[in-house]
């Protein structure tokens, strides 16, 4: 999710059974902007179950991912996608990831919704790597 609205790490951070309203949610990633998830109770059983985890990334971090996609390797991430390459890098510091495994990162929309972003992209210079 993203810092801007993360009512599921919230949730579990804290170890809950279902999250609580996200006041006041802003973030770039439109399809992240979920303040209170429908399914909040079945996602949180999954990564519990399953030994998961929730992670939460800026703004800033998941347009430098998007960024980065694009001119490394020609794909057009959404931010939502972006994210999720954003996290990987917080997962490894975590120790959640070791560093040899395999990581699939599903990009779930197109960059092309988002040409505001992608014109701010070129021009800022604060998102260069």
């Amino acid at each position: 999710q993203m810092t801007g609205c993360a009512p599921v790490v919230k949730a579990f951070e804290a170890r809950a059974a279902v999250s609580e309203f996200w006041e006041g949610a802003r973030t770039a990633a439109s399809g992240l902007r979920v303040p209170k998830a429908f399914a909040d109770r079945l996602i949180l059983r999954a990564l519990y179950e399953s030994g998961g985890c929730a992670v939460a990334v800026s703004d800033t971090q998941a347009l430098r991912a998007m960024k980065r996609a694009a001119l490394l390797e020609g794909l057009l991430l959404s931010p939502e996608g972006a994210a999720a390459l954003a996290a990987l890098p917080a997962l490894t510091t975590s120790g959640f990831l070791g560093g040899s495994e395999k990581v699939v990162v599903f990009n779930t929309g197109s960059g092309y919704k988002y040409a505001e972003i992608l014109e701010r992209l070129g021009e800022n210079k604060e998102l260069t790597f």
